[in-house]
């Protein structure tokens, strides 16, 4: 029959895999990262609930106003910092699947673009003579769309980076502000010199 048509076809059929393929792992990468966030979820409601009836128990056994408010300030500190560990695994969970998901995708353009490439060289050079300008032309217009997702994709990187800076950042700050600060040492008295006759 006709030569390119076949390898088309066939093409056409490789490609239609690959993406199968690719729709499997990614589905495979977010229903892994949407168990993690899952166990996360449930293992914090489990601590919460216990941790509120034993903080509850506490509280009731108290015996005065000034006793009832120490210990709910003792009680804040590890709060918080379950809280900001919390946040962390979730951002954790979430940079990592969007680390997997950028990875598996760039593989599959890189596929797609090298298989395009050589479907494309092996029609050009096929081409009446003449044709050059246009096949130019052409390539030039099929090169733009993968630059700009390459672009997308760094713009996206950098843009995740500057996030976990900024979560990290954050989550420093509020880990000071909630640390009690240390008590006040006196400073030391001066010691004189003592003479020796």
């Amino acid at each position: 029959m006709f030569p390119v048509q076949d390898k088309l076809s066939a093409s056409v059929k490789a490609s239609l895999e690959e993406n199968l393929a690719t729709y499997s792992l990614l589905t495979s990468k977010a229903l892994e990262s949407f168990d993690k966030l899952t166990r996360l979820n449930i293992a914090a409601a489990k601590a919460l609930l216990e941790e509120s009836a034993d903080a509850a128990n506490q509280v009731l056994t108290t015996r005065n106003p000034q006793q009832c408010l120490e210990l709910v300030r003792t009680q804040v500190k590890p709060s918080l910092d379950k809280a900001i560990s919390y946040g962390g695994q979730v951002f954790g969970i979430a940079s990592g699947l969007q680390s997997e998901l950028s990875s598996v995708v760039e593989a599959q353009l890189a596929t797609v673009n090298r298989n395009a490439s050589q479907m494309m060289n092996e029609a050009f050079s096929k081409a009446p003579a003449g044709m050059e300008g246009v096949m130019s032309m052409f390539k030039s217009g099929f090169g733009n769309p993968g630059n700009g997702y390459e672009q997308m994709t760094r713009t996206a990187k950098q843009a995740m980076e500057a996030l976990e800076a900024n979560m990290n950042t954050v989550l420093n700050q509020f880990a000071r502000a909630t640390t009690p600060p240390a008590a006040a040492v006196a400073p030391a008295a001066a010691v004189a010199p003592t003479a020796t006759a």
